[in-house]
């Protein structure tokens, strides 16, 4: 009966120890890692931050991320390369991507699968009907998705 019990217990502490990872357990490093396809949204506001335009662009522009290095392939168009690092800050987490410029971002969230970075502009314009208008700020959503 001992032998029993402390068979039972080994298994049950192997059973714990042996967790399979989870999202949370893996770092923004690691999970943005690979190939995605992206997405832009860009939302304009007016000075009492009422959205007044929003712009959408897809086209099959491809993000490789490897460890501190991030390839952007255009269609039709040479590739660019960058350097990039995340970081937290005040319990929000940022990506800043350095090529010819620097541009930082808030990712606002990031899985195995999918990814959404922020970034806000003030002001900015832009063309509506052929017309440049003004906005108070301008709102670029990047969202990717894994390949």
């Amino acid at each position: 009966m001992q032998k029993l019990l402390s068979l039972s217990i080994l298994l049950l502490l192997f059973l714990t120890a042996c967790k399979e990872n989870t999202e949370s357990d893996l770092t923004s490093d690691k999970l943005i890692l690979g190939k995605w396809d992206y997405f832009l949204k860009v939302e304009y506001y007016d000075a009492a931050n009422n959205k007044v335009f929003e712009e959408r662009y897809n086209d099959s522009t491809l993000y490789n991320f490897t460890r501190n290095r991030l390839t952007i392939s255009y269609p039709n168009s040479e590739n660019t390369s960058a350097t990039y690092s995340t970081f937290s800050t005040d319990d929000k987490k940022y990506i800043l991507v350095e090529s010819s410029i620097a541009s930082q971002s808030e990712i606002i969230y990031l899985t195995r699968t999918n990814m959404e970075w922020r970034m806000a502009r003030q002001p900015d314009s832009y063309l509506e009907n052929g017309t440049r208008k003004n906005a108070a700020k301008a709102v670029y959503i990047e969202v990717f998705t894994k390949k």
